[in-house]
């Protein structure tokens, strides 16, 4: 917390924890909350505190988070969702057949070891 003229501020990261949720969420809010013209319902953010644009904002005003996040609707964001990260479910469904590919050739490499004479087997053969 920082208190700059006798006003208390949390950074986003704060703020975060706070509300319970990540700083990539939060930061969706406020992009969302910019493209539909909602950006009123949220507190505001200052960047302007440190030399290194840490964001900022109000103690006071951050029950707003909580009333903008419970009045969203699901699916509000899901454009926004996947234009930043792209489908999902594809992501998702991509990432399972490469798990299952490799999970395959652990399998087999580990089937082949069990073949494999350890170095003592050998020898030993050898000695007979």
């Amino acid at each position: 917390m920082k208190n700059h003229d006798g006003i208390d501020y949390y950074t986003i990261g704060e703020v975060s924890k706070i509300v319970g949720v990540s700083t990539i969420t939060l930061k969706l809010y406020y992009e969302w909350a910019t493209q539909n013209n909602k950006l009123a319902d949220l507190p505001a953010m200052r960047d302007d505190l440190t030399n290194r644009g840490t964001r900022f904002l109000k103690a006071d005003e951050i029950n707003k988070i909580n009333t903008f996040r419970e009045s969203r609707q699901r699916g509000d964001m899901a454009a926004l969702n996947e234009e930043k990260y792209g489908n999902r479910k594809e992501y998702k469904t991509k990432w399972m057949q490469e798990k299952r590919a490799r999970d395959k050739a652990e399998t087999q490499a580990a089937r082949i070891e069990e073949k494999r004479p350890t170095m003592d087997e050998e020898t030993e053969a050898q000695q007979k």
